[in-house]
């Protein structure tokens, strides 16, 4: 990925430097987005998005080194770039759930699941496949004006204070927030819940990228364990998504049976994933917060 901070430089410039290779690689990745070529949009916008979360990782670093205000307006600047794409990258994700959950059904059923999704409206047009190049340029347009805002700010900003002992503290903190989502009970928790336990896993993942963790044995074994988490709440907030757009057709309807075997299979597949996210949760990261902090130390060439 290329993304760890340089432990051999002060802290903030080491910070620096990664802050300002990222947004140039997610300024890239908008310029993908507004290609003209639809898979080229869609890769775009995904990966735009992903790279916004990598510097929101990186950013959440600065607290106590940078005014708390202007540390937040800078954090909803990012997200707000993101979110402008948001509703592209939902859309499309909701054909890659339909076409997933298709695939568990048995052969002879899938042709007509897929066309049940259809006509209960699941192929939304705000997929960044779908939507016209124009109408994909002008949100792309308006993400870059934030993200050019957000970067003139973070590039002319004193971060002479920042130091490594910030950079642990930070990734302890987002593990900690992940592992006590993973302790408390997910009984009737609710999609903003769910989605808000994979935000932290993604967080605390990227962290752990930040330094170089995934290069260590230990590191790499709480990321990947993390990531798997992540990947899970992914594919259960998709289908959930899916579910979100599909209505049972009535019994009248040629597709009735097709659409419940299609929302059955969604609803179990769901579950399913969510069942697994906190099994793997509750191992992913088996140190409290002591523990991880000495580790974090001892790992971290601090710089004075």
């Amino acid at each position: 990925m290329g993304l760890a901070l340089d432990s051999r430089k002060p802290a903030g410039a080491a910070l620096r430097t990664l802050l300002q290779r990222e947004f140039v690689r997610a300024e890239k990745r908008l310029v993908q987005a507004a290609s003209d070529d639809k898979t080229e949009r869609i890769k775009g916008v995904h990966e735009f998005r992903r790279s916004v979360k990598r510097l929101r990782a990186a950013w959440r670093m600065v607290r106590g080194a940078v005014a708390t205000q202007e540390q937040r307006r800078i954090d909803q600047a990012l997200g707000g770039a993101a979110r402008r794409l948001g509703s592209l990258r939902d859309a499309h994700a909701r054909t890659i759930a339909a076409g997933r959950i298709a695939a568990l059904l048995p052969r002879s059923m899938r042709a007509l699941a897929l066309d049940a999704w259809r006509a209960t409206g699941g192929a939304v047009p705000e997929a960044a496949g779908a939507m016209s190049v124009e109408a994909v340029r002008q949100l792309v347009r308006e993400s870059q004006a934030e993200l050019e805002d957000a970067r003139a700010r973070v590039m002319s900003m004193d971060l002479e204070g920042f130091i490594w002992s910030d950079v642990s503290s930070a990734i302890v903190e987002a593990c900690a927030a992940a592992r006590d989502r993973f302790r408390a009970s997910w009984e009737g928790r609710d999609e903003e819940w769910l989605h808000d336990v994979r935000k932290r896993s993604q967080r605390a993942v990227n962290m752990l990228l930040l330094v170089g963790a995934g290069a260590r044995r230990h590191g790499k074994t709480m990321e990947a364990r993390l990531r798997f988490v992540a990947g899970l709440l992914g594919e259960a907030r998709d289908a959930g998504l899916m579910l979100s757009d599909m209505p049972e057709l009535p019994k009248a309807s040629p597709l009735h049976v097709a659409s419940r075997q299609m929302r059955r299979t969604a609803e179990r597949h769901r579950a399913r994933c969510l069942r697994q996210a906190l099994v793997a949760g509750r191992s992913a990261i088996p140190e409290g917060r002591r523990e991880m902090r000495k580790r974090m130390d001892r790992m971290l060439v601090r710089s004075t």
